[in-house]
Parts: C-alpha cells; sequence; structure tokens
C-alpha cells in the first residue's frame, strides 16, 4: 500500500464477526491507530468470559484495544480518543449509539458501515429483516455519521445479490467483505474531498427493529416461505423454534415444499409423505431437514423419527 494511505489516521469502532474483514482490509491500507469494542461477556454453558472477535484481532495485530463500558458523557474516554487526532473514525457494528462529543471529534468525521442499501432498513437488524421479507437483493452503505440513527449522508453503496440458500451468517459474512473492498477504495477519495454525498430522503426510509430472544418462535400460522425466510434470517440468533412435547425444538434446517391433500391436515401437523416429513403451513408444507430438541444434539430428521416415531401426527405449537 502506497505512503498516502498509511498516512490516513483511523480509530476504529466495532465488536461483531460482521466487523473483522472490515478491520483487517482497513489495518493493511491504512493506519489504524486504535480500536474500540464493547466489553467481554460471560458465553457459553460455562458462562466463560469471551472477548469481542474484534478485540482477538486487535490484539493479534498489536493494536490499542479499548472497552468503555459506557461513551456517553465519559469525558476521559473522550480525552483518550482525541489524544490520537484520528483523520476519521470508522464504525461496523460496534453496538453503542455515539454522542455528538464523539462525532465532531475526527476532522473527517465518522463513518458508519451499515448492510442495507440506505435509506432502506435502517436501525439494528437490517440483514436479517432483508431475509424475512424474502429480498433478492440487498447491499451495503457507507455513510457520515450524524446523530440520527442511520440518517447521514451517503458516501457510497453497492448492491448485492440475495440468494435462496442465504442465511444471516452467510449473507452477513459476504456483505463484510464487500464492505471492507468498497470501503478500503472510497476512504483516500473521500479524504480528499473527491466525493459528492448523497443526501438520503426520510420518507423513503423502512426502520427495522431489534430482535428480541422470543421472535424465534415459529408461528404455523405462516405461509411455509415465510416460515422458512425467518429461519435464515435468524439463523445465528435467536434461531427458530417451536415446541414439541412441551420440550423446545430448534428448527435448524428445512425448506418449502407442496404435498397434496394438505387441506386433510391440520395447521402446525407434522405429516409424513412416505419420504418428507413436513409441517404444515396455512399455505404450503415446511420439510424439516435438521433439528434440536431442547437437552439433546442436533440431528437429521430422519435420525429423529427412529427415537422419537410417534412425532409424525403430532401439532406442533
Amino acid at each position: 500500500m502506497n505512503e498516502k494511505t498509511k498516512n490516513i489516521k483511523i480509530v476504529f469502532m466495532g465488536s461483531a464477526d460482521f466487523s473483522v474483514p472490515i478491520l483487517l482490509e482497513l489495518a493493511e491500507k491504512f493506519t489504524v491507530q486504535a480500536v474500540v469494542t464493547e466489553i467481554d461477556k460471560p458465553a457459553g454453558r460455562g458462562s466463560e468470559m469471551e472477548s469481542p472477535p474484534t478485540k482477538k484481532l486487535a490484539l493479534e495485530l498489536g493494536l490499542p484495544c479499548h472497552q468503555p463500558t459506557t461513551i456517553v458523557k465519559n469525558q476521559e474516554f473522550n480525552q483518550l480518543i482525541a489524544s490520537y487526532n484520528p483523520d476519521v473514525i470508522i464504525v461496523a457494528a460496534y453496538g453503542k449509539i455515539l454522542p455528538p462529543e464523539i462525532l465532531n471529534l475526527p476532522k473527517n468525521g465518522c463513518l458508519n458501515v451499515h448492510p442495507s442499501l440506505l435509506p432502506k432498513y435502517r436501525g439494528a437488524s437490517p440483514i436479517q429483516t432483508a431475509l424475512l421479507n424474502g429480498e433478492k437483493k440487498s447491499g451495503v452503505s457507507i455513510i457520515l455519521m450524524d446523530q440520527r440513527m442511520d440518517t447521514g449522508d451517503i458516501i457510497t453503496q453497492e448492491e448485492m445479490n440475495i440468494e435462496p440458500e442465504d442465511d444471516y451468517v452467510s449473507l452477513s459474512k459476504k456483505m463484510s467483505v464487500m464492505s471492507a473492498q468498497i470501503l478500503a477504495d472510497i476512504l483516500e477519495k473521500y479524504i480528499n474531498n473527491e466525493v459528492k454525498l448523497k443526501i438520503q430522503h426520510d420518507s423513503q426510509a423502512i426502520y427495522t427493529k431489534k430482535i428480541s430472544k422470543y421472535d424465534g418462535r415459529i408461528d404455523w400460522q405462516k405461509k411455509s416461505v415465510d416460515v422458512y425466510n425467518q429461519i435464515r434470517a435468524y439463523a445465528d440468533w435467536p434461531g427458530s423454534y417451536t415446541f414439541f412435547d412441551k420440550k423446545k425444538q430448534d428448527i435448524i434446517k428445512a425448506r418449502p415444499v407442496e404435498l397434496d391433500q394438505g387441506e386433510n391436515f391440520q395447521i402446525g401437523q407434522v405429516v409424513s409423505d412416505g419420504q418428507l416429513i413436513c409441517v404444515r403451513c396455512s399455505e404450503g408444507f415446511l420439510e424439516l431437514q435438521s433439528i434440536k430438541l431442547e437437552g439433546k444434539k442436533e440431528t437429521l430428521i430422519k435420525d429423529f423419527i427412529n427415537g422419537y416415531q410417534k412425532f409424525v401426527g403430532t401439532l406442533l405449537g
């Protein structure tokens, strides 16, 4: 990388897996002075403390890593970031809203990497919402942040296809890699005032909600394609689940299918045509391929049936 881009100084703020390829690309092509990420949190059955993936990468790269519990009215943190005198702050899935004192600190502002084609799908769950809605296309946006959520002027955008087999994990990974590339390509031009920014129109905005663990419960009154899209959207968290024999049952892999004589079965009923194990939805059937019963390991549906032969005919809820 040439000396000119290495002279661009960046403070990076990000916490999730989505942030990792972006941080790696920036560290290779520019000067990342420090990484700011969320605090370590308990994870797994043992509730052992787990570091954010960006912290792990920062340590591997030998970069200073800061984990403030709060960044609002935190004078010590503000002074710390100011001491780096960054040209720009890059934010990608950080997990906290930046206060004005941070937004106004770098001379070139704060840039946010957002995985949607803004102003569509502003907010906390753009990837999940695109999948829930069965979108065929989405993309990534790089914006100049302001004090509202995802409303800043657009520096650049790039569209990408959503494949039928994409779920949250695969789509998030592809969007992260794309974001890293287009950000690296545009950053020097932006710093040199060679980019014309595009204003977002609020009248075209669509907002997404913060997902809760309860959103994962499957409503069999929906169409089979909508249940399938939910499974794709919540593949990472919270998962998609139903209840069998008063136990939580995660649906890991499935696909919508059509079966004859669907009207003969109740909505939510497990049925078999001799080959496929399916659940009737309001329209169509969902073929179960891989499931996980509470307290058990994930298993293929054919193996599960061997142990729970009364499963076929059951009403799931």
